[in-house]
């Protein structure tokens, strides 16, 4: 989304670096005040955690809300899925004047719409083709992962609710890299390393099935941690089919706070290794990597990548 109101000169402030709680949303409209209290950018492409997504609609006002796809890998935070569903609506209902971007092939999103009086433009994705309100699109798209072709729809919906849909601004979506660890790529002595954020069952799984489907000889790094910022409970790995990426990696590392209870989670043994050794290995080992790592733990290994020249800090990107 943010790609493509860049590419028609929309000035505008985002969370890319992932900080989607109240706090972080704040911070973010902190720094875009100047030093006498004036607004910056008058735009803001904001991603919101669902657990603070009606009080953030109630206080921003949204011109336009973006419901990405809606799986139960959120429910261990709350009571049940009804409460995940209730608070997704009431953020839209908390938002009366907002355009609202729903996949129309994903039946809980369809259901939550039910009643609603907000304009809705539906989306969706398949292949490399997005479909905006039946009309279809070839999206060309160089970011790595087969989910990504409906991050791009959904962001093509919000760009038509915008009016910015046309050639230049899917030229520039296509162009889209990734950003703060989902599918992000640098490289070490030539090899490839891809980052890929893990925060939760589903999102994992997806990541491993992505990779199960590549035929390449690479190392696999995960680290996780359970800091404020992540889930602190490290039961949600049992949930991760890590056991699928056995027979795909012939040596599986591990790192972060949760290592140990990580590596219970293979049938095979798996290496426990320190952060500061990850570039050394795939420097020894001269092979490319995945690192899959969750939120507090990309933030660590971002650093030290970062530390030595391979990426930029995702402040300065």
């Amino acid at each position: 989304i943010s790609q493509m109101l860049t590419s028609e000169n929309i000035k505008h402030f985002s969370n890319r670096c992932g900080a989607n709680i109240d706090i972080g949303i704040a911070m973010e409209y902190v720094h875009n005040k100047n030093l006498f209290g004036k607004s910056k950018c008058k735009k803001a492409v904001i991603e919101c955690d669902e657990g603070y997504a009606p009080n953030i609609a109630k206080i921003t006002q949204p011109k336009v809300i973006v419901v990405t796809n809606l799986c139960g890998d959120q429910v261990s935070r709350f009571n049940d899925l009804q409460e995940y569903f209730n608070m997704i609506r009431k953020t839209i209902l908390n938002a009366p004047e907002a355009v609202c971007c729903i996949n129309k092939d994903d039946p809980v999103a369809m259901e939550i719409i039910k009643g609603l009086n907000n304009k809705i433009i539906f989306y969706s994705g398949e292949g490399s083709e997005v479909t905006i309100d039946n009309q279809t699109y070839n999206i060309n798209l160089e970011m790595q992962g087969n989910y990504n072709i409906n991050n791009a729809a959904a962001a093509c919906a919000c760009a038509k609710a915008f009016n910015i849909l046309n050639d230049n601004s899917i030229k520039a979506l296509e162009k889209t890299k990734a950003a703060f660890g989902r599918m992000e790529e640098t490289i070490v002595n030539g090899n490839r390393v891809t980052f890929c954020l893990v925060k939760n069952p589903t999102g994992a799984n997806i990541v491993i099935n992505d990779l199960i489907t590549k035929n390449t000889d690479n190392l696999l790094l995960i680290g996780i941690n359970n800091q404020p910022s992540d889930d602190e409970n490290p039961e949600w790995l049992k949930k991760v089919n890590f056991k699928e990426l056995e027979n795909k990696f012939e040596q599986i590392y591990v790192f972060g706070a949760c290592s140990e209870y990580l590596s219970k989670c293979f049938n095979k043994k798996v290496e426990q290794i320190k952060l500061n050794d990850i570039i050394s290995l795939i420097k020894q080992q001269n092979k490319s990597a995945y690192i899959l790592v969750n939120y507090s733990c990309m933030l660590e290994t971002r650093h030290i990548f970062a530390k030595e020249k391979y990426i930029k800090e995702f402040w300065n990107d």
